[in-house]
């Protein structure tokens, strides 16, 4: 099949849809665990560098998740849904490792 027709697919186009949603929900909730966590630290004896240690995976997931959605919303406005579905595949493992802590 030629790359024209898989971008034009409503498959594709649900899928790219699919995955900007997921990647705004996994963006709020990451800015969730955050706000928990600095919340739950908020102590004038613990110092404002373990706040930023303790979140620090899940500021570098942010980041890798906020390029995602620029990067496929980018692709999508180009028209080119399959290769913005594979970029948001990329960040998305991306993501995945930098949680675990396994990027970084």
């Amino acid at each position: 099949m030629c790359i024209r027709k898989l971008n034009e697919d409503k498959s594709i186009i649900i899928a790219g849809n699919v995955a900007l949603l997921m990647s705004l929900i996994i963006l709020f909730l990451d800015h969730l665990r955050y706000l928990q966590t600095a919340l739950n630290l908020d102590n004038p004896l613990i110092p404002k560098d373990l706040i930023f240690y303790a979140n620090k995976n899940y500021i570098f997931g942010g980041i890798f998740v906020i390029l995602g959605i620029i990067g496929i919303t980018i692709f999508r406005m180009l028209k080119l849904n399959l290769i913005g579905l594979i970029f948001w595949i990329l960040f998305l493992t991306m993501y995945f490792l930098t949680i675990n802590g396994l990027l970084i």
